[in-house]
């Protein structure tokens, strides 16, 4: 049974500062069919992006040595691509100067199971960690059908996705590219960003060559 705790007076007072740390996850429930094709369908128009969630291996010395990632759809954000596994989140697409553009029956479970609060310094309202656990639960099962979406849509299978977004994670954190980025998101991926050099230790690398490129350029 999911609990809903709408309550535009606070999301009113506050203005939205979940929304505006990126938007929210679906569950599969939220979608009448989960085929390849509906689910391409889907994406094409525009709103809903394939991301993951990240969770990283290390050996008994607490030295990273993988990372698998689990996938799943979110609402999109804004300049932010359909197939966004790793990214600096940026504000939900679907945020409107009123609010959530969709009433509450059709927005994404994950935005209808977080719980407005009184607004504090540097906090948003957050779902549950059960919340969270049960959202990667309910997808992990459409797995093989989400692989097929990436492959199909991009051409490139999950880890050579994951990999181009790591570069480029690289990349928009040496520029500071952080137009419409939270700064709570930034805390997190600040705190990210050591393990994925051990783990891709080449994307880095290639990020410095192209940032170098891109400073070059500014300055022609």
């Amino acid at each position: 049974m999911i609990i809903e705790y709408e309550n535009k007076e606070l999301c009113k007072i506050c203005g939205g500062a979940c929304c505006k740390k990126c938007g929210c996850d679906y569950w599969p429930q939220d979608f009448p069919n989960l085929t390849t094709n509906e689910l391409l369908n889907v994406l094409e128009q525009g709103e809903v992006s394939v991301v993951s969630v990240l969770q990283i291996h290390f050996n008994k010395n607490r030295i990273p040595i993988g990372i698998t990632p689990t996938l799943l759809l979110r609402a999109r954000n804004i300049n932010r691509p359909v197939i966004d596994l790793l990214s600096l989140k940026t504000t939900c697409a679907a945020l409107r100067e009123n609010g959530c553009k969709y009433e509450s029956d059709k927005r994404p479970t994950g935005g209808r199971l977080l719980k407005p609060q009184e607004k504090r310094i540097n906090q948003v309202c957050m779902g549950t960690p059960e919340n969270m656990q049960k959202t990667l639960e309910e997808w992990l099962r459409y797995q093989k059908v989400l692989e097929r979406v990436v492959k199909r849509f991009s051409g490139k299978n999950v880890m050579e996705c994951l990999r181009e977004n790591i570069r480029q994670l690289f990349i928009d954190w040496k520029q500071k590219n952080f137009e419409g980025v939270s700064s709570q998101e930034l805390e997190e991926i600040k705190s990210l960003l050591p393990y994925l050099k051990e783990l891709y230790p080449q994307e880095y690398e290639d990020s410095k060559i192209t940032g170098l490129s891109l400073k070059r350029a500014r300055n022609l």
